[in-house]
């Protein structure tokens, strides 16, 4: 078998995952869950292209030997995902692991149990055992379809979860969106179908497993790259509320409230600490000597907002009266948006056409 420039990609794209995790290992300060998730992820899909390697080089006997391997590898891939996406945007959650990798590793052990008989059992019960194995495979296969269905659904919900707390304990969204991991998601769906077709088309066409081979190739190196930048979006001790707060609240908790009502104003009004443009529920609810659940009750009951959107309006206030101000007409724009506790020029944009229904530039155009 001659091995050509294609092959070599299928094995460097194998290699490349191994490499994304070494250097995740070396460059991050501190291994997350999350991280240890993704490397489990990487493992998988290096497993996984390593068998399609053997494939493609036709070594009949490895395949057979390593047909365990590869069914468990890609039916690990979308728990892997899933548990990589759970534990970076939910990290109290306590994720059951036996649960998700449980059906990889039963496949995995029928599948090797199956071969063992293959080799080692009676010559007269090979031909069953073979047309076993046939089944164990293409019934993963269907498994696989239905397990991706299942998964990526789950990952959707985790997407508008995570849209939900960032408003709930951040006032900035930058450097903590999942936009990446909702590219690598859609990314993941094209590589499975690519992989999907690939198999079903005849053999002899060779332009569309190239193409595939690259696709595969910077799927990888995506990944591994913006994987590698991601940063934990909770810092440690950063607990979450429940999702829903009480309609209600009791005699004691709603003396507490107004308590709690009195020292939050002292705090944003008079001391503007919504101009900490770093600033979250969590530092704000440590400031005041209480807890995120307190603080979001006290916003939604008084104020009728989430925490994004009331501490944003207070810094829309204060950037119209900055824009007023004759001594500020030099100024820039952004570097008054900036002054008012925005991280960035388009989430003071946003913010500002929000809550006035015009941008900056507009609003001082009519003042």
């Amino acid at each position: 078998m001659k091995l050509s420039f294609w092959i070599y990609l299928d094995l460097f794209s194998a290699i490349l995952c191994a490499i994304y995790i070494i250097q995740s290992l070396v460059m991050k300060k501190k291994i997350y869950l999350h991280d240890k998730f993704f490397f489990f992820f990487m493992i998988q899909l290096a497993i996984f292209l390593s068998v399609l390697l053997v494939v493609s080089m036709e070594l009949k006997k490895l395949l057979l030997y390593s047909l365990p391997f590869f069914i468990g590898s890609f039916l690990s891939l979308a728990p892997a995902i899933y548990l990589n996406i759970s534990s970076l945007v939910n990290p109290q959650k306590h994720l059951k692991l036996l649960k998700h990798i449980l059906l990889p590793l039963f496949f995995l052990v029928t599948a090797a149990s199956t071969i063992f008989l293959i080799l080692f059992g009676s010559s007269k019960s090979t031909s069953s055992y073979m047309d076993f194995i046939l089944f164990v495979f293409l019934s993963s296969a269907f498994v696989f379809v239905i397990q991706n269905a299942f998964y990526i659904y789950k990952i959707l919900y985790l997407f508008r979860l995570h849209k939900k707390n960032l408003e709930s304990y951040f006032s900035f969204s930058e450097n903590i969106d999942l936009s990446w991991l909702r590219y690598h998601v859609i990314s993941y769906i094209v590589f499975i179908i690519g992989i999907t077709i690939l198999n079903i088309i005849p053999s002899d066409s060779e332009f569309s497993s190239n193409i595939e081979r690259l696709f595969t190739f910077l799927y990888v190196n995506f990944i591994g790259i913006n994987a590698v930048r991601q940063k934990p979006i909770y810092s440690e001790g950063e607990k979450q509320i429940r999702e829903t707060e009480p309609k209600e609240f009791t005699e004691r908790q709603t003396e507490t409230l107004d308590a709690l009502k009195m020292k939050f104003e002292a705090l944003l009004f008079e001391e503007q600490l919504y101009l900490d443009n770093e600033l979250t529920a969590f530092k704000l609810a440590k400031a005041l000597g209480s807890n995120t659940n307190y603080l979001s009750a006290l916003i939604n009951s008084h104020y009728g907002m989430n925490f994004a959107n009331f501490i944003n309006q207070q810094r829309v206030e204060y950037a119209k009266k900055a824009l007023k101000k004759d001594e500020n007409r030099l100024l820039t724009i952004e570097s008054i948006g900036e002054a008012s506790g925005f991280k960035s020029k388009s989430s003071f944009n946003a913010a500002f056409k929000k809550f006035t229904g015009q941008t900056p530039s507009d609003y001082l155009k009519m003042s």
